[in-house]
């Protein structure tokens, strides 16, 4: 977990009841954002910005060593798989995010051809190559980010799969309504992917979608 202060911000690990903490790492800056795929490496981003560069810096929990890992990315959002070692990472290119899969250890970057946020998207429980993603159908014109975290746009999302190995798509759930539409602000998968959970950012209420098996 991190706290803030006026000297900037700390990075802690302890066991889940809050005991034994102890610091491993600490930032002048304050706003930062901090994903931990497992209980040995995190990933610190700079808060995401549509008008400037973010990074993104790996931790090792077990040490505070830290490297970076990106760099110079507008509208930069990420979401590690398990093992960390595949980030799934947005930006913001011609006043859209661009969706791309890059791997830590080879560092090669694979675009994916779908448009949105890894702040819409879960890896599969079943499958590390997996992702299943809210995919807007199109995009107002805005600042991405901004535009979106500020409520000033919305979306109408359906449900796609990536196979992050090739970045290869295909639609599984068309959720678009004349009466009634998802802009999906959370999602996760259930045990086994049987179930795609959503927070709908529009009305704050949460669904369910059963996957087909």
């Amino acid at each position: 977990y991190t706290t803030t202060s006026a000297s900037g911000l700390s990075v802690f690990t302890a066991e889940l009841n809050g005991a034994k903490p102890s610091k491993i790492y600490s930032n002048s800056l304050k706003d930062w954002l901090i994903f931990t795929p497992n209980d040995s490496l995190g990933y610190l981003l700079s808060k995401s910005s549509g008008k400037a560069p973010s990074y993104v810096f790996s931790l090792n929990l077990k040490n505070g060593a830290i490297s970076q890992v990106l760099s110079n990315y507008y509208g930069l959002s990420i979401l590690p798989n398990k093992s960390g070692t595949l980030l799934l990472l947005s930006s913001t290119a011609l006043n859209e995010p661009r969706l791309s899969i890059y791997d830590v250890n080879k560092s090669t970057l694979t675009p994916v051809s779908l448009k949105t946020f890894s702040d819409k998207c879960a890896w599969s429980d079943t499958n590390e190559e997996k992702i299943i993603c809210a995919v807007p159908r199109s995009f107002p014109t805005g600042v991405y980010p901004y535009s979106w975290y500020q409520g000033k746009v919305r979306f109408t999302d359906n449900i796609w799969e990536i196979d992050s190995s090739n970045g290869q798509t295909k639609e599984l759930v068309n959720l678009y309504d004349n009466s009634f539409f998802f802009d999906v602000s959370e999602i996760a998968l259930s045990d086994k992917d049987r179930f795609v959970l959503i927070k709908n950012k529009t009305t704050g209420t949460i669904w369910s979608i059963r996957l087909k098996e």
